[in-house]
């Protein structure tokens, strides 16, 4: 959970840094998560169940996809 208290992003640097180890990646998207999920929550009604929704789907999927992709390029790896 680090970077995210401040509520500034990207936490713990720059998000878009080209970096090839899969750990990172996946860390950058759980943080990406962590840092979103609030944010959606504050916005206004109107928003929150369209955009918000949409937003928070992209996310899990992001953070989905990014798991199942460290995981299959460690087990390329061994």
């Amino acid at each position: 959970m680090r970077g995210v208290q401040g509520g500034h992003f990207p936490p713990g640097g720059n998000f878009l840094s080209h970096s090839t180890e899969p750990a990172v990646v996946v860390q950058k998207a759980y943080d990406w998560a962590l840092w979103v999920f609030p944010k959606v929550e504050k916005f206004p009604k109107s928003y929150r169940f369209s955009l918000g929704q949409n937003l928070v789907a992209a996310s899990i999927e992001l953070l989905i996809s990014r798991s199942h992709r460290a995981r299959d390029s460690a087990s390329i790896g061994r």
